[in-house]
């Protein structure tokens, strides 16, 4: 221990470590306590497996004193560490060992990860009796209001000598969702033990939405009855009222952070809009606090798929980099940053290192001859601070360059100050696209994605009349019932934010508005307002908007909610789908009956029919009853390798609950999925159908129906 010399330069990081916590100071942290680091949002999923962690100390020891500390476990059953640290000038010593944790009577509960409603299942309850004539145990089973215990909740037990036994409850689950918690108790003279359990209780469909809209003339009042569709604690309701057409941003909004599938695309566009809602909309506080916690989570995730080029692959761990998706990403962490999130700086360095290679070594031939994502390219240079103009220079020279690659370009052009040869690359150009497959295959867009990269390239060059008149197709877009990808979706979120933000500035929306009797009234800056009513447990009401203003508003009124659990019905569309369940020795077996215990097997075979060319970006889902384990291949490999399911996709999530996979697929060829379950809790459970699904189009799908399924003794 002599003291030593550090034989190290060091310098200071500290702007870097504050930085890590969010943003930078002088734009979001105010002064004060720590409350606002206090999160006292209800947990939407259940937290099952708790660690048993216990800390204690520091103590003081005096020369020649020992002491003994006592503490409780609760709820635990099995084996500890007890790690013991001390130290004094410059002295240490350590101790551990392993205690097992063990009474005279233990209790233990199984059951499956989630539930989901109208489910019926047996409750398998483990006593062990650990001393000698312990007697009579008295087992008892407590639910809380989403559980109900058909049939007695208590039974007995009786203990002549060590051991353990077995009993069973019937369990049904109610139609409505939440955390379900079961508390089951075992009770001998004086000795108690309790098993308690908390899980998720969820219903596998999709939302619905019931949408009552109208347009308000000025001095004029809009009333309708509405009724919530769904389930009970699956519904909300919300008021949009604009003074542009409607843009469904709940509902928009909602399916981007929901959207179950998370390559690098999706999760950009599921964060890139939230950054943007201050410029539409004023937000609550609690809308920022949820903003502020997407944006920091995405930028982290984001990390994970950058490679070591600099660029992001489309999935994490791909080595190579996704053109389009690189693109994107920077534009969404620049932006991020400009809105003051702090960004690692080697992410942003070497990202910029990745495009400006890129974008020298482009060449217009053979694999390489994509104008949209050059273009793309030069912009986020441009956006970054760095323009690359002589590679802008000689794209602008190319004399059959597709109309998006100007609008672009044009872009690009104007975000380096260029402003008259912006305007003079798309003076030709109109505002209506056409649909270009090849160039929106690779840039996963749309002809609702290519009119939204349009109005942003007019908002940057302050066409505003222009810029209105696209605005009320991307309205329509947005507003319409219609498929949207994520892609779609978020750009036309954004490009709308981008409008409002410059231009509407200091407008005011103001009107009055009346539920079920209660009257309130708005008034506010911006051009939208998304404001959630309150309407208890009821499942209808009324409401009536009264303008209040001189000019129109649009106002929309969505109620959301899930349908009961039902059997969905099958389809196949541009793609087929077959399912064949087997046992282990690869004969065909029914899977809506299954004996408890069996390990069996599924087979999937998906289909290109080759009537629209090859597919890329598939996604197959399929989410499990909750009597069915998932066997994770990948740790304990079952199975020949021509039948490992996870060879045969590009990208795979193995979840508690379900698997989803993602490949491409060429026209008339046909790919086999193969994977391994247990059929483990013994009831009635639903199975949810599987899908499939190519993620940017969504005339390509095909799905089973769902079906109950039992699992006997």
């Amino acid at each position: 221990f002599t003291r030593e010399a550090l034989g190290v330069k060091t310098w200071d990081m500290y702007d870097y470590v504050m930085g890590a916590f969010g943003t930078q100071f002088n734009k979001s942290l105010s002064i004060g306590g720590d409350e606002g680091l206090n999160r006292k949002q209800k947990d939407s999923k259940a937290k099952r497996f708790k660690p048993a962690i216990h800390f204690m100390g520091p103590f003081k020891l005096e020369k020649g004193a020992q002491h003994t500390h006592q503490f409780n476990i609760k709820n635990y059953v099995g084996a500890v560490r007890v790690m013991v640290v001390a130290a004094h000038e410059g002295a240490y010593g350590l101790a551990e060992k392993s205690v097992s944790v063990k009474k005279p009577l233990m209790v233990l509960a199984s059951l499956p990860r989630v539930l989901r409603q109208g489910e019926q299942l047996k409750l398998p309850v483990s006593v062990f009796a650990m001393n000698p004539n312990l007697g009579n145990v008295q087992v008892k089973v407590q639910t809380n209001k989403l559980i109900k215990v058909l049939g007695s909740n208590q039974k007995n037990l009786k203990f002549i000598k060590p051991g353990d036994d077995q009993l069973y409850f019937d369990l049904e689950v109610k139609n409505e969702m939440g955390i379900g918690n079961v508390i089951v108790e075992a009770r001998a003279g004086n000795e108690v033990a309790k098993y308690q359990v908390e899980l998720t209780i969820e219903n596998p469909n999709p939302f619905e939405n019931a949408i009552y809209e109208s347009t308000i003339e000025p001095g004029k009042s809009w009333k309708s009855n509405f009724s919530l569709p769904g389930v009970t604690g699956t519904n909300s309701v919300k008021l949009e009222v604009s003074t542009i057409p409607s843009i469904n941003l709940e509902s928009r909004l909602r399916e981007l952070i929901q959207y179950p599938h998370g390559c690098v695309e999706q999760t950009t566009s599921a964060a890139f809009p939230q950054i943007a809602l201050n410029q539409l909309t004023e937000l609550s506080d609690g809308w920022k606090k949820e903003i502020d916690r997407n944006t920091k989570v995405a930028i982290n995730k984001l990390r994970t798929y950058q490679n070591a080029s600099g660029g992001f692959g489309y999935w994490q761990g791909e080595s190579n980099s996704d053109d389009w998706s690189s693109s994107y990403v920077g534009h969404y962490l620049l932006k991020a940053e400009e809105a003051g999130y702090a960004i690692p700086i080697h992410m942003i360095d070497n990202w910029k290192k990745y495009q400006k290679a890129t974008a020298l070594a482009w060449m217009r031939n053979g694999n390489n001859s994509r104008d949209l994502n050059q273009a793309y390219r030069l912009y986020t240079l441009a956006l970054a601070g760095v323009p690359e103009l002589g590679a802008m220079n000689r794209l602008k020279e190319i004399s059959d360059l597709s109309s998006n690659a100007r609008w672009r370009l044009a872009a690009a052009y104007a975000l380096a100050g260029n402003k008259e040869t912006a305007k003079k690359l798309i003076e030709s150009e109109k505002l209506q696209v056409k649909s270009n497959s090849e160039e929106q295959e690779y840039s996963y867009g749309s002809v609702a994605r290519d009119e939204a990269l349009i109005l942003e390239t007019l908002i940057l060059l302050n066409e505003k009349t222009k810029a209105y008149q696209l605005l009320q197709k991307v309205c329509s877009n947005l507003g319409s019932q219609e498929f949207m990808s994520t892609q779609s979706a978020a750009y036309s979120l954004l490009a709308v934010a981008s409008l409002t933000g410059k231009y509407a500035e200091n407008e005011k929306l103001e009107f009055s508005y009346e539920v079920n009797g209660q009257s309130k009234s708005f008034s506010g800056k911006g051009k939208f307002i998304s404001i959630p009513l309150e309407i208890g447990s009821a499942k209808n009401g009324n409401i009536k908007v009264l303008n209040n203003k001189g000019n129109i508003l649009f106002a929309k009124l969505i109620a959301r909610g899930k349908p009961a659990i039902n059997k969905q019905s099958a389809a196949q569309n541009n793609l087929n789908m077959e399912v064949v369940y087997k046992d282990m020795d690869g004969k065909v077996i029914n899977p809506e009956s299954l004996k408890q215990g069996i390990d069996f097997k599924i087979e999937v075979s998906i289909t290109n029919p080759g009537l629209m060319g090859n597919y890329s970006d598939l996604a197959l889902t399929m989410v499990m009853p909750s009597a069915w384990e998932i066997h994770n291949e990948r740790l304990n490999a079952t199975g020949s390798t021509q039948e490992n399911a996870y060879s045969t996709a590009r990208y795979q999530d193995v979840r508690d609950d379900r698997i989803l996979s993602y490949f491409d697929l060429g026209a008339r060829q046909k790919a086999v999925f193969v994977f391994y379950l247990n059929a483990s809790y013994q009831g009635k459970f639903y199975a949810p159908g599987f899908v499939c699904e190519r993620m940017y189009h969504g005339n390509v799908q095909a799905k089973e129906s769902g079906k109950w399924i039992t699992v006997v003794p």
